[in-house]
């Protein structure tokens, strides 16, 4: 082992609990197994063929070159606290390490009061309490530092520079842009990040519901990003945004596409004429029903693609998460969607030669 552990001992951050008390974290390893695990090739476990032992002859931890071992985070992933002009000592928020026996931290900030956090459970010593001086500025930055000391001489230094919002973000600006999606002829409705904010939002209902907008880092600078848009087509969003303190007020306000951009291609399943159209006739691939309530129908048809390659279908949330991946077989294919929650969703189906099938779906 690189470095041996005590399984005897216990440091005092770890619960007091027989079946969590060693190894010692963090180094706690959780092995699962299936029925095929242990020569049983059917579905079902077999009582008989357990207990079964698993030996190990050692664990090697690598830590990426182009990442931190130990970077300075938050409890909610936002660098922000909200600070109180009038009494800034009641600003505060933990931040934390990550946390490697044998390892020293010395934290330091210069604008902020640090003290270990102290609760009835005992913490891991890489969490600290971080709270504003008096006098301190608000809507500004301010850094805090921490330098990690391994034991083998190794230091790792990081820097977080906190923003201490004094309210809640203005009325936002009604600055929106469009960027093609690659070579297709749709748009991607951005708005520019301002290091300011946390967060942004948008609803499609008029403030009913809010669906969160995607933080993208380009060339030009941090946008938030939300929704893919036919071309030459108007749309009415309402817009809000956060920081540290909470959410501004709302701005409601009806963007149009520009026109198609020349020599730009349409994504598969769809045309310039009915973004609604359900099959693909280059590909001979059919989807239906839309909007679905559970069960959706995926026929590949005569799509040569289908016979000859892997074929998969993905679903997309609108901000853009992947919430279903799976294999599609030659011919009908039925999918259950019932623990999709009802709202609207992007469906691609792909193959080895690139998209075969991409459009926008509702679930109700």
């Amino acid at each position: 082992m690189v470095k041996e552990l005590d399984q005897h001992k216990v440091p005092p951050f770890c619960l007091d609990a027989a079946h969590y008390s060693q190894p010692l974290a963090p180094f706690c390893l959780r092995f699962g197994s299936g029925p095929n695990t242990v020569g049983n090739m059917t579905t079902l476990a077999n009582a008989a063929d357990l207990p079964q032992s698993m030996l190990i002859d050692y664990v090697r931890v690598y830590k990426k070159t182009d990442e931190k071992a130990t970077p300075i985070l938050t409890t909610d992933g936002i660098a922000q606290m909200c600070i109180d002009t009038l009494n800034p000592a009641a600003s505060e928020k933990i931040l934390w390490a990550p946390y490697y026996p044998g390892v020293t931290y010395e934290w330091s900030a210069p604008w902020f009061d640090l003290f270990p956090v102290s609760t009835t459970i005992p913490q891991l010593p890489g969490r600290m309490l971080v709270r504003a001086k008096p006098g301190i500025i608000p809507n500004q930055f301010y850094p805090v530092y921490l330098k990690a000391t391994f034991p083998d001489t190794l230091n790792e230094f990081d820097t977080l520079m906190v923003y201490l919002p004094g309210s809640p973000p203005p009325l936002p600006q009604l600055n929106f842009a469009f960027a093609q999606i690659d070579t297709l002829c749709y748009f991607e409705i951005r708005k520019p990040a301002f290091s300011s904010l946390s967060r942004a939002e948008y609803s499609t209902n008029g403030g009913a519901a809010w669906v969160p907008a995607r933080l993208v880092q380009t060339t030009d600078g941090p946008f938030f990003c939300f929704d893919t848009v036919r071309p030459e087509t108007s749309l009415t969003k309402a817009w809000r945004e956060w920081n540290g303190c909470g959410v501004s007020p709302e701005i409601r306000a009806t963007i149009t596409t520009p026109v198609p951009t020349t020599g730009c291609r349409w994504p598969a399943g769809l045309n310039e004429n009915n973004e609604n159209l359900g099959v693909d006739a280059s590909q001979g691939i059919s989807v239906s029903p839309c909007p679905v309530v559970d069960k959706l129908t995926v026929d590949l048809g005569s799509s040569t693609d289908a016979t000859t390659q892997n074929i998969r279908l993905e679903i997309f949330d609108l901000a853009g998460k992947r919430i279903v991946s799976v294999s599609l077989a030659h011919g009908i294919n039925t999918l259950n969607l019932s623990v999709i929650k009802p709202g609207m969703f992007f469906i691609r189906i792909i193959g080895n030669k690139g998209v075969l099938f991409y459009k926008k779906w509702i679930k109700q």
